[in-house]
């Protein structure tokens, strides 16, 4: 930046002392001119300022000035020893950036405040008109009246409850178990009668990180959100989306995914944003609503994408959210004049809650049903599993004997004395174990439990046999054995076929 000369000071010229930044009253804005510490002298003859002190730029030394005329000025604000203002000159005017700076004291910046131009550009106008308006809206007056951060809290006290009572990991998820039982969304036992998933899901989460990136996504942008459609309305729209998108996952997945997250919800809540500015475009000033579209639409067009990379990721319940927020925010839209508000409040709740109704039905109604039920096949899988572990040690010993037997094809009392006392009591057991199993009739669970009853049956019957040909060097008893060994190999292939 090349110093620009000031003129010779006179009785006309008044120096205050100012510092650059960060500003706290503008969100912690610096000035892009400036650093440090510095000095404002007005002349008052000619409505000239000139700002000095050390440059932003790298390898800048001593003081660096820039003055500006009074038509070079425009849209100051004052908030207490903060003052900013619009200007084409500089860095900030390159960037479109605000000129910041403070004053030693808030008497001081009101004495600088006088001095300063009074132009006012229109759209800062309307800038001006909607920040007094959405500053009357009603906000909560302590944190846990915010219903955003009550989600959050929510959030964060289901996490906590599955990983410190229930096992399911603080960072990695290798039990799906946790999930299943208490409320992750999946096609075959949601629409089972367990519809509450949809909303359970809603505050599980697989990880710290997975937690973590939707609260932050969400305190981003709910807060303002929240405040634009009111507590009512935003819960049912975080809520309605939610449904939505968790809706959107078991039609898309059905019963290949155990979905859990905010993030049907929070795609909601930008949703709700962009149905908002849909509605109520004319009313927002255009460098509100301009930076707000941008953004939400980066946001809804960057996480499918990155999606797509991501097969874990539930694009399904973030696209379903999405859309579902936008209708919602669309048919719900409050706009920023009070009065308006206290009119259009109810009918939009009851619009919103019809709206919701549809969709649910909408989904229900789609949703693919499967003959099965989850609890019936975990009770199963878990029993077969157990099953399977304690066979395993019995067919070896057993795989054992019979090559001994197969070598020298003699009476074996010791072999047919394990086949009586081990395999043929260890089957039979089994089969009437699987038999008590309570299923419902009808169902694939029950149809694979009763193939398998019929395995283990034969399974009985041909170790019977086989223990009457090992201890009699009985040939048709032996060739009884082969004959059901042959069936029980067709019907395990029928048993483990898709």
């Amino acid at each position: 930046m090349t110093p620009e000369s000031s003129a010779t000071p006179s009785a006309h010229e008044i120096t205050f002392a100012i510092d650059y930044g960060p500003v706290a009253a503008f969100g912690g804005l610096r000035n892009l001119d400036f650093k440090g510490s510095g000095t404002l002298t007005i002349n008052t003859a000619v409505s000239r300022f000139r700002f000095a002190g050390p440059s932003h730029r790298l390898l800048s030394v001593g003081a660096t000035v820039r003055s500006f005329a009074a038509d070079e000025i425009w849209n100051v604000t004052i908030e207490g020893r903060a003052i900013s203002f619009t200007t084409s000159k500089g860095e900030s005017g390159a960037r479109g950036a605000l000129f910041v700076f403070q004053a030693r004291n808030a008497e001081e910046a009101t004495a600088i405040g006088a001095h300063l131009p009074r132009t006012i550009a229109a759209e800062f106008a309307d800038m001006q008109d909607f920040a007094a308006k959405f500053r009357l809206l009603p906000a909560p007056r302590v944190w846990w009246a915010s219903v955003t951060n009550l989600l959050i809290a929510l959030n964060v006290a289901g996490f906590l409850a599955l990983a410190l009572f229930c096992n399911a990991g603080w960072f990695t998820t290798t039990d799906l178990t946790p999930y299943i039982r208490y409320g992750a969304n999946n096609a075959a036992a949601t629409t089972d009668g367990e519809w509450w998933r949809l909303l359970t899901s809603m505050f599980m989460h697989y990880g710290a990180f997975h937690l973590f990136m939707n609260m932050w996504a969400l305190l981003q942008t709910g807060h303002m959100v929240e405040r634009l459609f009111g507590r009512r309305l935003f819960t049912l729209g975080y809520l309605g989306s939610g449904l939505a998108g968790g809706l959107a996952s078991i039609c898309w997945h059905g019963d290949k995914t155990w979905s859990a997250g905010a993030s049907g919800a929070v795609f909601g809540v930008y949703g709700l944003l962009l149905g908002y500015l849909l509605r109520e475009k004319l009313a927002l000033p255009k460098r509100v609503y301009q930076p707000m579209l941008n953004s939400t639409l980066a946001f809804a067009g960057y996480n499918p994408v990155f999606g797509l990379a991501l097969p874990q990721i539930d694009n399904a319940a973030h696209l379903g959210g999405f859309l579902g927020g936008i209708a919602l925010g669309w048919l719900v839209a409050l706009p920023l004049d009070l009065t308006a508000r206290a009119r259009l409040a109810g009918r939009r709740l009851q619009l919103g809650l019809a709206a919701c109704a549809v969709i649910i039905a909408t989904g229900v109604a789609l949703a693919p049903r499967f003959d099965y039920r989850v609890s019936e096949e975990i009770a199963w899988s878990d029993l077969a599993d157990e099953f399977a572990s304690v066979e395993k040690p019995l067919l070896v010993q057993e795989e054992k004997l019979h090559r001994r037997y197969r070598a020298h094809p003699v009476r074996d009392e010791e072999f047919a004395a394990f086949l009586e006392g081990n395999l043929i009591p260890f089957y039979a057991t089994w089969e009437h174990r699987f038999s008590e199993l309570p299923l419902t009739a009808g169902t694939s669970t029950e149809r694979r439990s009763t193939a398998l009853q019929s395995i283990l049956r034969k399974r009985t019957d041909s170790y019977r046999a086989l223990r009457d040909g090992v201890r009699n060097n009985d040939a048709d008893a032996l060739a009884n054995y082969e004959q059901l060994n042959h069936e029980i190999a067709r019907e395990i292939k029928r048993l483990s076929a898709p």
